[in-house]
């Protein structure tokens, strides 16, 4: 008679307790402890699973991804108020909106929003006038607020700043703590701030994200919605704002620490204007951006509903079961990454990593189309603070908060200096 294999894991849910003190070491702990499925009982009929196999992951995200749903709780605590944008939406929903919204962010379109990346971070750099303390993390969310808000609706005068930037900061707090509140009143003037931006848009369109995904139109040639535009606006500011703004600050805090990176990043990038930089493809920028990203990389967890019973490894997962996969522990999983917790781009030289372990931006039909432009922006904003400033050191010691991305507690306080 054949036995199937008990998956690892505690035999009880006092687990839970431990997990809501730091769930990110509690991870950590468990994959070392019981290996790269565990599970973890929830109730007499559910469980969720821990996937940090390599076949596995790739099993979920690229082979077989229908048989896998967005997470429960996290659908419908984003749905509230991205209704169904690329975050949230499922199936062929989610595929044909994805492929109406590819071509905003080709290649041909990277060299527009380029010109308002460069704005952007010479103004944030302006503000950081001789030998001074930077919040990190304030000034890279302000950045990165002032560029997705100008690409989505443009820079001219249809664009009431503070009060988009203060409705999705309000909403970007909800959804990453459970504990804050997000009123039906909130909700509704922050669609209602969408809309009325884009139906001005609709009178008078321009280069921006928004007129674009005005003038697109499906395979049969309809159009997409008011309320589906304001879906997929929503969920572009939160893909796009806190996702760049807390990897640029974990970057700087580990730069702040390397002057000999700091210092090969300056003589890679030299004095080149701008408008180079954002042309062209720098080795070792790339390296720096690739291993901060994988340190910290932009989602702590991706989880998935399993649709129907799949075996996964040695194990039998039945249908209503939860998935976890961690970029931050297959990220730091000694296995695939020695010296998992160093700071090395040059790790990353040659390609001779397993793929199916790195996915700060997801890997599969669900990958994140916003990709070219996230790093574009963060590649834009290094290259010019490299350029102007030297990091000397960082006066706290962040840790990391699983929040919608990995956030820094406490924000990177940091002392800068003026190159001469």
């Amino acid at each position: 008679m054949n036995v199937k294999p008990t998956a690892p894991g505690p035999t009880d849910n006092e687990w839970v307790t431990v997990f809501n003190i730091d769930r990110l070491q509690f991870m950590i702990d468990a994959q070392r402890q019981w290996g790269n499925i565990v599970r973890f009982p929830v109730s007499a009929r559910r469980a969720l699973w821990l996937i940090n196999d390599p076949d596995a992951i790739e099993e979920v995200q690229v082979r077989s991804p229908q048989h896998y749903g967005r997470g429960i709780v996290f659908k419908r605590r984003a749905g509230k108020f991205l209704g169904k944008g690329l975050l949230t939406a499922e199936g062929e929903e989610n595929a044909s909106h994805r492929r109406l919204i590819l071509p905003t962010f080709h290649r041909s379109r990277l060299a527009a929003y380029s010109e308002i990346m460069i704005h952007e971070a010479g103004a944030s750099l302006d503000k950081w006038q001789g030998d001074q303390v930077i919040e990190a993390t304030e000034a890279m969310t302000e950045f990165t607020m002032q560029v997705v808000v100008h690409c989505l609706f443009g820079t001219d005068e249809i664009v009431d700043v503070p009060a988009i930037t203060h409705a999705i900061t309000a909403a970007i707090a909800y959804l990453n703590d459970d504990a804050v509140p997000l009123s039906s009143a909130q909700i509704d003037l922050l669609r209602d701030l969408a809309t009325d931006l884009i139906e001005k848009r609709r009178i008078t369109p321009g280069g921006d994200l928004v007129s674009m995904l005005l003038a697109a139109r499906f395979e049969d040639g309809t159009a997409l919605s008011t309320q589906q535009i304001v879906d997929e606006v929503l969920t572009l500011f939160v893909a796009g704002h806190e996702t760049s703004a807390n990897a640029l600050s974990w970057t700087i805090y580990l730069l702040s620490s390397r002057p000999e990176v700091q210092e090969r990043l300056r003589q890679e990038v030299g004095s080149a204007s701008a408008q180079t930089i954002a042309t062209t493809d720098y080795t070792y920028l790339n390296l720096v951006l690739q291993e901060s990203l994988r340190m910290y990389g932009v989602a702590w967890n991706l989880t998935r509903e399993v649709l129907q019973n799949v075996r996964l490894g040695d194990y039998d997962v039945p249908k209503g079961d939860t998935l976890l996969i961690s970029p931050f522990i297959a990220h730091r999983t000694e296995a695939y990454w020695p010296n998992a917790d160093g700071f090395d781009p040059e790790r990353f030289l040659g390609g001779s990593y397993d793929r199916r372990m790195y996915f700060p931006f997801s890997i599969g039909p669900r990958y994140c189309v916003g990709r070219p432009f996230a790093m574009l922006e963060m590649k834009i904003m290094l290259a010019l603070m490299m350029q102007r400033f030297d990091i000397l050191r960082t006066l706290n010691t962040p840790q990391p908060e699983p929040y919608i991305v990995v956030r820094p507690r406490g924000g990177v306080q940091i002392q800068v200096a003026p190159r001469s």
